[in-house]
């Protein structure tokens, strides 16, 4: 996923006359987990670079923890001005700005569905990264459980940091009856999408992926 956003990224900066090699030098990073992003963000900014292209709201949280100046342009964050990254979506403000990927009240939407799958549900699990889940996976989990307790459903917030912990959090949750499984939406649950999906299956566990490429992997 992240490729095909530099494929995209490089070819319509190709299409205003900025090449690679040519008129334009660009350095790439592909953190995973709070030690890397930290990192990979200090070696951005130390770069100096005139503008800094970030996708996933933890990437621009340690961005903007190290640089107010050089300004950054994001994609794939779920709530830009909850997260302090923008003042507003008319008058952003400050050195940040981008486009919103996913509003996080759409989670109130996800165990409405998971009912109509499986009328008989009586409690979904909530995966997700605490270190990589826009401010902590706060901002899905709460219009989620409002809406399961809506509908009678219990929540189990399953907070995972490695992929060894998706096995065992998917065979935890397929060990109950009338269990589901929702992924909620970081980038996490995007990278370890096939892992999530494969193991879902094999389990049987009727599940809902915030993204059409994470439900891809699950067909």
């Amino acid at each position: 996923m992240a490729q095909a956003s530099v494929a995209a990224l490089r070819q319509r900066l190709g299409e205003l006359g900025w090449t690679e090699g040519g008129n334009l030098h660009i350095e790439y990073r592909y953190p995973i987990g709070a030690a890397e992003l930290t990192r990979a963000a200090a070696e951005l900014v130390a770069l100096r670079a005139d503008i800094i292209v970030a996708r996933s709201t933890p990437m621009v949280a340690a961005l903007l923890r190290e640089t107010r100046t050089i300004p950054i342009v994001f994609t794939y964050v779920g709530e830009p001005v909850a997260s302090g990254f923008v003042a507003s979506f008319n008058r952003p403000g400050g050195s940040a700005t981008g486009f919103l990927s996913l509003q996080s009240s759409v989670g109130s939407k996800w165990p409405e569905i998971l009912k109509e799958i499986v009328p008989g549900l009586r409690r979904i699990g909530t995966m997700f990264n605490p270190d990589t889940g826009p401010r902590r996976g706060s901002d899905f989990l709460l219009p989620i459980t409002n809406a399961a307790r809506a509908l009678s459903l219990a929540v189990i917030e399953m907070p995972i940091r490695t992929g060894s912990e998706i096995e065992s959090a998917v065979v935890s949750l397929a060990g109950e009856p009338d269990t589901g499984l929702i992924a909620v939406a970081d980038l996490f649950t995007t990278t370890h999408r096939e892992l999530i999906a494969a193991l879902a299956n094999r389990h049987h566990l009727p599940s809902i992926y915030p993204y059409r490429f994470l439900s891809r992997a699950a067909a």
